[in-house]
């Protein structure tokens, strides 16, 4: 004998809330859901296909409008979902357009957190909503975006060509005086190694080539401080030698280990000439005024 269509319709209705109706034992398979989310990093609710809350995890209860005393199945996705429905309700008109996961990362002023948001459709029975804690990170990428921009701009400033070297030898950020001598048939140097291939750079005390290791930002990638060093460098299309007062040192990070290097250098060739240009007239003054005292 079969059964009147209405009583069909209440027993799927009673089997589903308990499926997400936990039982004071705890034995029920939501409960079951609510336990394993517990452990989960974040707010977590889930909802069936008709809108009806299947799970929500310690946190969730905290940060949506989730009621303890009334059974799971009996609250509603637009009531549970209400203190963040701003931002969730787009996100949820993405998913019913044919996305399956839709993510935002949202300022949330009543807690004063950024939270990261996700809303994702498992399968055709399940919706779960997610709301992690992302104030720190937001955090360290405004600290570390400002420190970007206030070195962006004390580079910008220096007369010297100022390098950013990253552990690798890469060149990660130079200025303008860096890049002055680039052009379309010399671009800049990538790397330390194009650098020191470019510059062909000598000890200026006995004209020896530098080896590579022996270079500033090198030596300041293996820890070291290099401070107002005289190299001769031999640049193509330049008559005659360059010399340049370079200083490195190394970066580091929080724990204190080398991140990168910065390489600093100035070309001093015209004031040493200028300076050598002096000593011999002061030197041509002291003769001459020797030489009229003796007479």
């Amino acid at each position: 004998m079969s059964l009147p269509e209405s009583a069909t319709a209440m027993s799927a209705d009673q089997a589903t809330d308990d499926a997400v109706t936990p039982t004071a034992g705890g034995s029920a398979p939501g409960a079951l859901v609510a336990a394993v989310l517990d452990g989960v990093i974040g707010a977590v609710v889930a909802f069936t296909h008709d809108g009806r809350l299947a799970a929500a995890n310690a946190m969730a209860r905290q940060l949506f409008a989730v009621d303890e005393r009334a059974p799971l199945g009996s609250q509603r996705e637009s009531i549970v979902l209400l203190p963040l429905a701003e931002w969730i309700t787009p996100m949820q008109s993405e998913l019913r357009g044919g996305e399956t996961r839709v993510a935002r990362t949202i300022w949330y002023a009543p807690r004063s957190q950024w939270l990261d948001l996700q809303v994702v459709q498992v399968g055709k029975a399940l919706t779960v909503v997610t709301a992690v804690d992302a104030t720190d990170r937001e955090v360290r990428h405004e600290r570390l975006s400002r420190t970007e921009r206030e070195l962006s701009s004390i580079l910008a400033l220096m007369s010297s060509s100022a390098r950013v070297i990253d552990l690798s030898g890469r060149i990660v950020r130079a200025n303008a005086s860096a890049t002055a001598n680039a052009d379309a048939v010399s671009a800049a140097p990538e790397t330390l190694r194009e650098l020191w291939a470019r510059d062909q750079p000598r000890r200026l005390e006995d004209d020896a080539p530098l080896e590579f290791l022996g270079t500033a930002g090198m030596r300041a990638l293996a820890g070291m401080t290099v401070r107002n060093e005289l190299t001769a460098v031999y640049r193509s299309g330049q008559d005659e030698a360059r010399v340049l007062e370079v200083s490195a040192s190394p970066i580091l990070d929080d724990l204190g280990r080398i991140s990168g290097a910065i390489l600093l250098d100035r070309d001093v060739t015209d004031s040493r000439r200028l300076e050598r240009n002096l000593d011999e007239e002061v030197l041509r003054s002291a003769e001459l005024e020797s030489r009229v005292l003796t007479e």
